[in-house]
């Protein structure tokens, strides 16, 4: 299957299959589309696909710190935050 990932510095996606997975950075909150069914990426699978989101996170998150992919911080804190999979 074909995979693609993006790096924004709002938001980091991966898309494989009919699945899209965008991790917003500031919230840390994880969105699931079926892009095949849901092309406007109007309905949000996370709560109702919590092992596909899982196997996305990692993988999302295997890629970027294969590329030592910079993360932000918290202005208030310092605090670097997590990449997807909360590690």
């Amino acid at each position: 299957q074909r995979q693609m990932c993006i790096r924004d510095s709002a938001y980091s996606a991966i898309m494989k299959g009919d699945y899209h997975l965008i991790y917003t950075w500031e919230t840390r909150q994880l969105r699931l589309y079926n892009v095949k069914e849901d092309i406007g990426e109007q309905h949000d699978l996370a709560q109702a696909m919590p092992d596909k989101v899982k196997e996305l996170a990692a993988e999302l998150s295997d890629y970027l710190r294969e590329r030592d992919a910079q993360r932000p911080s918290l202005k208030a804190t310092g605090e670097v935050i997590p990449f997807p999979d909360g590690k």
